[in-house]
């Protein structure tokens, strides 16, 4: 073998070694890359706040008083006041029937009355007359006591007109429809020019100036639900809007048919938002206590369990968290973290304990929060 040849392994031999070891600046770049990486967060600040206890369940919202309104007279409508969606007072006429038959019915009735409250004038008359002769003796017991009869006979007649002519003031009255009670009208069954008997259905009449949402609770749950309760009412209809009620009635026995015990909530709703037929998510409240909140995007789950990241010195400190109630995009925290400590909300899924972060602003809860400045 020549010395060139020798020499060509030594130099191949060499170069695999020195390819394969790394330089000592490789190997620090190596171990500071997960150090220095910064995560970029958005921040919170735990705070207490009121946490409520409820019971939830579905509904339908109603009114507190509805009512068809159907005709007590016979006749044509010869006036239709009454429209659908039309807001009315007590007593307000909505439609009025041809009146002619119930007004000459009326003038007869007064008539009678007039002509018996003249004969038992007469008859009072003839009995005072017959009363004086009697005690002159130029009468006989039986000639008093006929006239007497008449006297009474005639009261009678007279007592018998009057009430003739209540009833036919009735029916002059029934010739108008009115509404029974403040409220709009949700339906409208008749039409101008029609001939109608009495109980046919002319309105549908709804008082929504309180609404009642009518649901249903589980027997486990009765216990827990009195009346008087404070609710909390969500529409979805209306944007998921919030209203406040309170529970006005509790079923003493359960519905046969949904094994549940009706419950009913009643609901302020002067500006009428509230419309019957209206699905409603109703929570009853049945405890309250002050709680610590933090947005629940703050929460990171994993095998372990739920755990939030608490910013401090410009790092992240891994808490394992007990987790309580969630509503509105907040979630109770039971235990881990105290009120008042920041805590990571967006990008905080990408964090570890420990991790160096860097905060941006999002939004007014983000803004009140504060970060210590990390240190140089």
């Amino acid at each position: 073998m020549t010395s060139c040849g020798v020499s060509s392994r030594l130099l191949l031999l060499l170069s695999a070694l020195l390819v394969g070891c790394p330089s000592a600046s490789d190997e620090d770049a190596v171990d500071d890359a997960p150090e220095s990486a910064v995560y970029s967060v958005s921040i919170s600040e735990a705070s207490t706040e009121r946490v409520v206890d409820p019971v939830i369940v579905t509904g339908v919202v109603g009114p507190t008083r509805e009512v068809r309104v159907l005709s007590e007279a016979a006749g044509r409508v010869t006036k239709l006041q009454g429209r659908l969606g039309q807001t009315v007072s007590k007593a307000t006429p909505l439609a009025q029937l041809d009146s002619t038959v119930a007004r000459a019915q009326l003038d007869q009735a007064a008539a009678a009355a007039e002509q018996a409250a003249a004969n038992l004038d007469l008859a009072e008359a003839e009995y005072a007359r017959v009363s004086t002769l009697h005690a002159q003796g130029a009468t006989t017991d039986r000639d008093h006591d006929a006239s007497k009869i008449q006297v009474r006979s005639a009261t009678a007649q007279r007592q018998a007109a009057h009430a003739s002519v209540s009833l036919a003031e009735r029916g002059l009255a029934d010739t108008t429809l009115r509404a029974p009670f403040g409220g709009e009208l949700s339906a409208v069954h008749i039409e101008l020019g029609a001939v109608i008997a009495p109980g046919t259905p002319a309105f549908d009449l709804v008082d929504l100036s309180e609404a009642v949402v009518r649901a249903g609770i589980s027997g486990r749950e009765v216990p827990l639900v009195s009346e008087g309760q404070s609710v909390l009412v969500r529409v979805p209809s209306l944007g998921e809007r919030t209203f406040e009620g309170t529970v006005q009635a509790v079923a003493p026995s359960s519905d046969p048919r949904s094994r549940t015990w009706p419950v009913e909530v009643v609901i302020p709703n002067a500006d009428r938002a509230l419309r019957g037929g209206m699905v409603a998510r109703v929570e009853i409240v049945v405890g309250e206590r002050d709680g610590v909140q933090v947005p629940d995007g703050a929460v990171v789950e994993g095998k372990a369990g739920p755990r939030i990241f608490v910013i401090a010195d410009g790092a992240a400190q891994e808490r394992q968290v007990t987790l309580g109630r969630a509503a509105d995009g907040k979630v109770e925290v039971r235990a881990g973290v105290e009120s008042g400590e920041v805590v990571a909300v967006l990008g905080s899924q990408r964090l570890s304990d420990g991790a160096k972060v860097t905060v941006y602003e999002m939004g007014e809860s983000a803004a009140k929060a504060t970060l210590p400045p990390s240190p140089e």
